[in-house]
């Protein structure tokens, strides 16, 4: 009996589904087989790492470390929390976060908004749209940018010194234009400006609440951003009090690294053992508050990437 026979005469009860189980079942999972491979291959080096922070000194210089941890030991840990330094790099960090990821997203949406109509609501769009592509293929430099941020603005050994010169993102305002532009309509527009309802009204009435896959998409990506960023604070802070968390740890493995090479002897084999756990404990250390909020904004963050990849 043919696929159409089996289908014409099945009882219309029946999914037509349920005559491909077995197919659809294997797809699965060979599909799931593969996914969990390519996770193994992405969580196993993190996981190697988190199992060389928590073995002893000895464990971890002679290479007897493979997957699970020898000789549990929270000396690196402690070592790196326990400084003062740390929690005053961990709190301008902080504050980074929450004056640096707002800032971003109310540039970055209320830029995108306009951008997103069409040319006959928007005539000066595509002018607009170019400025803004144009400063991704072109910039001042790192010295001109130094030198207006230092001497023109002042902004040196400020928390405004890594905030402000990245307040705006091309990348993340094309996202958001081309989010708006796919996901809200203009008749939606066009209905609301017939009962009254002006730009700013709709914008936050309308505009907004559509688009809390976009929002949490760019919390994320800013926060992530600025938490990982350490380039602009070795360039506009000299005073240690003012530096983010990246830098401090920076700092902080190199201060180890330098006694290493001034030791000798047994010391110099003992700063080397603390050394290395010390370079694991902060891998571990610097990324766990991004590992701890992925999870739960991940499915916005795909959502957002496809709209800007495919559409934009």
């Amino acid at each position: 009996m043919s696929v159409m026979s089996k289908i014409k005469n099945r009882p219309d009860s029946e999914p037509a589904h349920q005559l491909y189980t077995g197919k659809i079942s294997a797809f699965n999972v060979i599909n799931s087989v593969i996914l969990i491979g390519l996770g193994l291959i992405c969580i196993l080096p993190f996981w190697y790492i988190i199992s060389l922070s928590l073995s002893s000194n000895g464990a971890v210089l002679a290479g007897q470390v493979k997957l699970f941890p020898v000789g549990l030991n929270f000396e690196a840990y402690r070592y790196v929390l326990e400084r003062e330094p740390f929690w005053q790099a961990f709190g301008v960090t902080l504050k980074r976060e929450f004056i640096g990821v707002p800032l971003n997203l109310l540039l970055g949406i209320l830029s995108a908004y306009p951008l997103s109509k069409n040319k006959l609501k928007f005539r000066a769009r595509g002018i607009y749209v170019w400025f803004f592509f144009f400063t991704m293929l072109f910039n001042g430099g790192m010295i001109s940018t130094f030198i207006v941020v230092t001497k023109t603005l002042q902004l040196e050994n400020t928390i405004w010194a890594m905030i402000l010169p990245t307040a705006m993102s091309t990348y993340h305002l094309i996202i958001a234009r081309t989010f708006m532009t796919s996901s809200i309509p203009t008749e939606l527009h066009e209905a609301a400006s017939i009962d009254g309802c002006n730009d700013f009204r709709f914008f936050f009435s309308m505009v907004l609440p559509l688009s809390g896959s976009l929002i949490a998409t760019l919390v994320l990506m800013f926060g992530v951003m600025r938490w990982n960023s350490y380039f602009d604070a070795l360039l506009y802070l000299t005073k240690q009090d003012r530096f983010p968390l990246q830098v401090f740890l920076r700092e902080l493995l190199i201060q180890q690294s330098m006694a290493n090479d001034t030791s000798s002897g047994a010391d110099a084999i003992a700063q080397r053992q603390m050394a290395d756990l010390i370079k694991y404990g902060i891998i571990i250390v610097s990324n766990v508050p991004v590992i701890v909020a992925y999870p739960f904004i991940q499915k916005y963050l795909v959502k957002g990437v496809l709209v800007g990849s495919i559409k934009g």
